[in-house]
């Protein structure tokens, strides 16, 4: 069996980056401050309320140091107004610091 033949001086290679289709955006966000107590730490996620929502949820790597029942933070709230990004996103402006290290 022959061996391929390498190609032809005048073959090109195309390295260049593949269509890779965009998804998800672009997005908008509709942005507020919510003075949140937290409600309960369940192992990895905290449940809190504030300014009359309903509870919700955050991660507790997302505060900077484990957040006991009864304290109280400032948190961003982003809500999608348009696109398919993810759809709520909570972030620690201020608050407590005295938590579980």
């Amino acid at each position: 069996m022959a061996a391929p033949a390498p190609p032809s001086e005048s073959a090109t290679v195309d390295d260049s980056e593949p269509d890779i289709p965009i998804v998800g955006g672009p997005c908008s966000y509709e942005e507020t401050v919510i003075d949140a107590h937290v409600i309960a730490v369940d192992d990895d996620l905290v449940e809190l309320a504030g300014n009359g929502t309903q509870s919700f949820y955050m991660q507790v790597g997302d505060f900077p140091s484990v957040p006991e029942a009864g304290a109280d933070y400032t948190i961003k709230a982003e809500l999608i107004t348009e696109g398919t990004c993810t759809p709520k996103i909570y972030t620690v402006i201020d608050g407590d610091v005295g938590g579980v290290e």
